[in-house]
């Protein structure tokens, strides 16, 4: 995320954030997605694509083409229909995506927390770490397991050779 901080302002994203005394927080939760050249690149696709099915269209209404030359027109033009298909469905999730996009800004200062107030914060998030901690646990475990089930067997054989061959050492006269 792009921040510029100048004359006690803060603009990150476009959003103008002033900090007076430090008496005002920003926190990002999530950097906001840039549509504006995506919708420009689907444009100017578009664009190319229709210009393409109008020459095309215009070879087709000649006369005088080969049979071969005729189906390989309509196999492109059949691929570029369904290249500008394709860029309209991108093109209507673009536009909802972008009418659809919501924006929340809260502001909180520093004056009204007291001391505690950051020991509570830490508290609060707490339970998920440990359930977070617990999670990944028992998918170490998990993962482990299999490996378990496998070198159990091996030590069991390595210890009865072990044992089998310590018992002709110490058994044996010398």
């Amino acid at each position: 995320m792009a921040c510029v901080v100048a004359n006690g302002f803060r603009v990150a994203n476009g959003i103008l954030i002033a900090m007076q005394n430090n008496n005002c927080t920003y926190r990002p939760r999530e950097c906001a997605e840039d549509l504006a050249e995506v919708v420009a690149d689907t444009d100017l696709r578009k664009d190319q694509l229709v210009s393409q099915q109008a020459r095309l269209l215009d070879f087709q209404g000649r006369s005088g083409r080969a049979v071969a030359d005729m189906i390989a027109l309509a196999n492109e033009l059949a691929r570029v229909e369904a290249s500008l298909a394709e860029l309209d469905r991108a093109s209507a999730n673009l536009q909802h995506r972008t009418e659809t996009n919501l924006l929340i800004i809260q502001f909180s200062t520093m004056e009204g927390h007291s001391r505690w107030s950051s020991v509570g914060r830490s508290l609060s998030g707490s339970l998920d770490s440990f359930a977070e901690g617990v999670s990944e646990a028992i998918d170490m475990i998990a993962y482990g397991f299999p490996f378990l089930l496998a070198l159990f067997p091996l030590a069991l054989l390595w210890r009865w050779l072990w044992r089998r061959a310590t018992q002709r050492i110490s058994t044996s006269p010398t």
